[in-house]
């Protein structure tokens, strides 16, 4: 996730492998370790109504 947010932070797609594989995806990739997972909430449908594109999450990073 936290590659993901470096990515898309810098303009790179990540809804398929394209952003994965920009050029540019390698040299982002060293600063993925600075983002920080701030809260994580999981789908859960049956007990509270919640669901998060096919039975996803939502992350909240910084």
């Amino acid at each position: 996730m936290e590659l993901e947010c470096e990515l898309v932070t810098n303009g790179l797609y990540c809804g398929d492998a394209t952003g994965y594989n920009d050029p540019k995806a390698k040299e982002l990739a060293k600063n993925a370790e600075t983002w920080t997972l701030l809260f994580q909430v999981d789908s859960n449908y049956e007990e509270a109504g919640m669901i998060w594109g096919d039975m996803g999450r939502l992350y909240f990073l910084d």
